[in-house]
């Protein structure tokens, strides 16, 4: 069945009235869930307008939803999603760290589990420490086993999580990506954190988004965002 401009336009309206309920200030992270849920269903809603194949009139569909685009609200948390963040509390961000500053001068690594939101934000909800299986060069590369990695993504499954991430040190090296990491990266979507470790000590922590756009793979920066509890995060966010 086609959508109608006149069911673009109720579309509209209600979310129309739903933007118009929060203020641009209350667009951060994280996303009320409601928000969250009427901004997918409104992208989609635009995606089929842009394809004109599910539209009855595709020119008069376009015209609908123009004028909400510069909506401050919509405005702001779309640049919200186009910068999607990993969510990680402190006391596991401090795990992994400890993680690199214990196998100093080795790299250290490990797996990060925890879920997908709406919105494409990642939330931590264990970390997994792995050994680094290389041996040729464990000072400055890391592999973890296929078998540690099978069993630790059975066990997330069970609980009702995903592996969301992996992250390892960078011993007396900057916590960035090298083109050894970007090679052996394939898990597209997923986040991937690098400790810098200094003379045994743990200094800087980045993440990095393995993104793959037309069969072109590459990082990209993606946003650290510490908090002290995340199961008071998350039950704040639900009651919004």
């Amino acid at each position: 069945m086609l959508l109608s401009p006149h069911d673009i336009a109720g579309d509209r309206a209600d979310l129309q009235l739903l933007l118009n309920s929060f203020s641009e200030v209350q667009v951060q992270r994280p996303v009320p869930a409601k928000l969250g849920r009427a901004f997918r269903f409104w992208k989609a809603t635009e995606a089929k307008v842009s394809t004109s194949g599910d539209v009855a009139n595709a020119a008069a569909g376009k015209a609908v939803i123009h004028g909400i685009k510069s909506h401050p609200v919509l405005q702001s948390l779309t640049m919200l999603v186009e910068s999607m963040a990993l969510i990680i509390s402190r006391p596991l961000f401090e795990q992994l760290r400890q993680h690199g500053e214990q196998t100093y001068p080795h790299e250290c690594c490990g797996v990060l589990v925890g879920e997908f939101d709406e919105l494409g934000d990642k939330t931590v909800k264990t970390v997994v420490r792995c050994g680094n299986t290389r041996t040729d060069s464990p000072h400055n590369r890391y592999h973890i086993s296929p078998a540690e990695l099978v069993r630790v993504q059975r066990e997330s499954r069970l609980a009702g999580y995903d592996i969301i991430g992996f992250y390892h040190s960078h011993p007396d090296h900057p916590a960035k990506w090298s083109s050894t990491d970007l090679a052996e990266a394939h898990w597209t979507g997923c986040s991937y954190v690098i400790t810098s470790v200094e003379k045994g000590r743990a200094v800087t922590t980045n993440s990095f988004l393995l993104l793959d756009d037309d069969q072109s793979k590459r990082f990209a920066d993606e946003s650290l965002e510490l908090v002290l509890n995340i199961d008071e995060r998350a039950a704040e966010n639900a009651g919004n």
